[in-house]
């Protein structure tokens, strides 16, 4: 465990890829990074490892079916910087107590990952890497999450679990990488922060 979590937060302060691994997991035709005047507002997102029966996992949640483009979506608990919020790691905090009910008191902050751009909806995301002490009672807030899937890092480093299909996408058919992890189809913006993680972690 010691070795892990030294090892990735060494990783963090010093070899981070961004745009290289991001491309790997884009779809076709995204931007990767904002226009000049765009002004994109800032969230973040924390991905939470714990150990739970000798293996490493990470939790992935699925979006509430909203009015809006990530309706239904899999994602990492997180959100909008408020604020109240001192950082956006207080962002991802914050979040992911609100949305799963991890308290900060458990989480121990090793670094961020390269920030990424979601064009559909004008927002900067800031990935946080985070080490629970403990295995975490998930508390769901439902007007926000509809499912929980624990994640095992072994299956998001499983090269079997990476794919590529043609979606159609509002209106358009594009060709989207994507992750097969838990039964689901980890897509877009998530799947470009664990392509990063996941080149950190095998390079």
């Amino acid at each position: 465990m010691d070795n892990f979590v030294e090892t990735l937060k060494q990783k963090l302060q010093y070899e981070l890829v961004g745009e290289k691994a991001h491309l790997r997991m884009i779809p076709k035709g995204r931007l990767l990074y904002p226009e000049l005047d765009a002004n994109p507002r800032k969230s973040a997102v924390l991905i939470a490892f714990y150990y739970h029966n000798s293996e490493l996992y990470f939790p992935l949640i699925k979006r509430t079916t909203y009015k809006g483009v990530h309706s239904g979506q899999i994602a990492l608990p997180g959100g909008k910087l408020e604020k109240t919020d001192n950082s956006l790691i207080d962002t991802a905090l914050r979040e992911a107590n609100e949305e799963v009910g991890i308290t900060e008191n458990i989480v121990t902050v090793l670094g961020c990952l390269s920030e990424i751009y979601i064009g559909v909806t004008n927002i900067s995301v800031l990935p946080v890497v985070g080490f629970l002490n403990s295995v975490p009672n998930y508390i769901l807030e439902p007007t926000e999450v509809d499912e929980l899937y624990p994640i095992k890092l072994s299956d998001l480093l499983n090269t079997k679990n990476k794919h590529c299909e043609e979606w159609d996408i509002r209106g358009e058919r594009v060709k989207v990488p994507f992750y097969n992890l838990s039964e689901q189809k980890v897509w877009g913006a998530t799947a470009m922060i664990l392509s990063e993680l996941e080149d950190l972690l095998t390079n």
